[in-house]
C-alpha cells in the first residue's frame, strides 16, 4: 500500500499505533508494571522496549518486548 508523490511511492503505515497497542494491552494483562521501576501502567501511559534492541538483530515479536513507562524507556534509550 502506497501513495505516489511527485513519481515517489510513499508508504503508508496505518496499523503500526493498532498494532503497538494490542501488544501493550496482552503485556499489561500479564504484569501492569514497568519492566524497571515497576509503576502501575495504563494502556494510555505504558510504551513498547525492545528487550534486544532491533539495531542488534532483536524483532517486533512479543517475546521480545516489555512494558515500560516513557520516562523509564527514554532514559534507557539514552543509555
Amino acid at each position: 500500500f502506497g501513495h505516489v508523490i511527485a513519481g515517489k511511492k510513499k508508504r503508508v503505515n496505518r496499523g503500526k499505533s493498532v498494532v503497538n497497542r494490542k501488544k501493550r494491552q496482552q503485556l499489561l494483562e500479564t504484569d501492569p508494571f514497568c519492566k524497571y521501576c515497576r509503576c502501575e501502567l495504563t494502556l494510555e501511559t505504558s510504551t513498547l522496549d525492545h528487550v534486544k534492541p532491533l539495531s542488534k538483530g532483536g524483532s517486533n515479536r512479543i517475546e521480545n518486548l516489555v512494558i515500560a513507562c516513557a520516562k523509564c524507556n527514554q532514559e534507557k534509550a539514552d543509555s
